[in-house]
């Protein structure tokens, strides 16, 4: 007959040799799942850092600022969408560049909380504009091609040329046709 002392004995040797495999198998099956986790973790920040690259390269038109900075927000089309009162299609739209004058310029750029020159034209924000010139690029927004080429290259000319170049009216305002004889 065997000595119980020592079977009870065996037994509580091979219970804690149990017992320290299997911590050592739940610690490593632990180890497995923090670094599958890590690695998740790490793949969404590399994603989104890789799609913030991307959207500073494409920050030349409306289309690539609306979407870095939807992006920088951590919103999706349908959030941004729904924040302005719009369809994630028209969303969708002007960061395609299908779209490049949206009626809905000043309600994306509050709600992305941008600059609306900056989403537009790209121009960073611009400390004592006067209300004029913010009048002018609101309306500007709302032209169509070719007046805003049109206007442009007159603008440019007179500021080249000075404003002394320009003899106005006793009125003080242009009529058109003295306008598309600065062309």
């Amino acid at each position: 007959m065997p000595n119980t002392t020592d079977e009870s004995r065996d037994g509580q040797v091979r219970t804690k040799q149990d017992a320290r495999a299997d911590e050592s198998r739940d610690g490593r099956v632990r180890a497995k799942q923090d670094a599958r986790a890590d690695e998740s973790r790490d793949g969404r920040v590399r994603a989104k850092q890789d799609a913030r690259a991307e959207c500073e390269v494409r920050t030349t038109t409306l289309g690539g600022r609306l979407t870095y900075s939807r992006i920088e927000k951590g919103w999706t089309q349908h959030q941004l969408a729904a924040a302005v009162g719009t369809s994630q299609a028209v969303i969708q739209r002007i960061e395609a560049g299908k779209c490049n004058h949206p009626r809905i310029l000043s309600e994306l750029a509050e709600a992305l909380e941008v600059n609306p020159a900056w989403l537009m034209f790209g121009v960073n924000v611009i400390e004592g504009l006067e209300q004029e010139a913010i009048e002018t690029a609101r309306a500007w927004s709302r032209l169509m091609e070719p007046q805003r080429t049109v206007l442009k290259e007159m603008i440019l000319r007179i500021a080249e040329s000075g404003p002394e170049s320009v003899q106005l009216p006793e009125s003080g305002v242009l009529e058109t046709s003295q306008l598309l004889g600065l062309r």
